[in-house]
């Protein structure tokens, strides 16, 4: 591995574990014809990879001492974009103008995983799939089913706009430097659907409402909202609690 101090600001801990490395790749299975957005690169472990495929790699990297090893390690791949920004502040929509069909990549800082994953969900039409490195915790709640305890306002964020799983857990021994926590690596494949930003609104107020405390019943959580005769009408039981309903529900 290229020796760059990581940078605690930016959440840095580089993937040294080459096993990990091609079971990611695998997932991707990238080809010449694909375009990948690439999210913090870093020292290019994963990026070396995709490059040869000979995919289309488009990398967002907030570190301009990384950009610099990047800009000199992938020096004449035509088929490498490097783009020296926060990733948090990136137009998504420009990608519309190089290709409408993207796949998006990157192990991504524990801090603000959740805030990138939500960007992107923000364009269900544009990407096809996602392969994203978060901490472990985090992915349990992403996957999580009803009537279980990990299960809660992301689970339903992130369900109702994609097909999620779980594909590979990773030691934090497989990190440098070794961060407190293990990772896990999560695929992602969007659902097509229409941007209702009314809609968005109007569940993240009710899903917050229902999960602020998991032990009260829907019929007391979500009294603001709705009658107990409204959530009957419904066919649910205001007796149930938010962890008990489906996303249907």
């Amino acid at each position: 591995m290229d020796f760059i101090e990581p940078k605690k600001r930016f959440g840095q801990n580089f993937l040294i574990d080459d096993s990990i490395t091609e079971r990611i790749i695998d997932l991707v299975r990238p080809e010449k014809s694909d375009h990948i957005l690439e999210i913090g690169p870093g020292t290019g472990v994963l990026t070396k990879e995709l490059v040869g495929s000979g995919a289309s790699v488009h990398a967002i990297e907030i570190d301009e001492s990384l950009c610099f090893l990047l800009s000199k390690k992938f020096n004449g791949k035509k088929n490498f974009f490097l783009t020296s920004e926060n990733f948090l502040k990136f137009d998504i929509s420009i990608l519309k103008n190089i290709s409408n069909s993207w796949m998006a990549i990157g192990n991504l800082p524990y801090n603000i995983a959740t805030q990138i994953i939500f960007n992107l969900l923000g364009y269900t039409n544009l990407f096809s799939k996602m392969v994203l490195m978060t901490q472990l915790e985090v992915a349990e709640r992403m996957i999580a089913a009803p009537n279980t305890s990990k299960y809660g306002r992301l689970s339903i964020s992130i369900q109702r706009k994609a097909q999620i799983d779980l594909r590979i857990r990773i030691d934090k021994s497989c990190f440098f430097p070794v961060p407190k926590v293990n990772s896990a690596v999560v695929e992602i494949k969007p659902i097509e659907s229409p941007n209702n930003q009314n809609l968005e609104s109007i569940i993240d107020k009710i899903t917050r409402a229902a999960f602020n405390n998991r032990r009260k019943i829907v019929g007391n959580s979500l009294n603001r909202f709705f009658s107990p005769e409204d959530i009957i009408a419904n066919g649910i039981d205001p007796k149930k609690r938010a962890e008990n309903l489906s996303i249907s529900d």
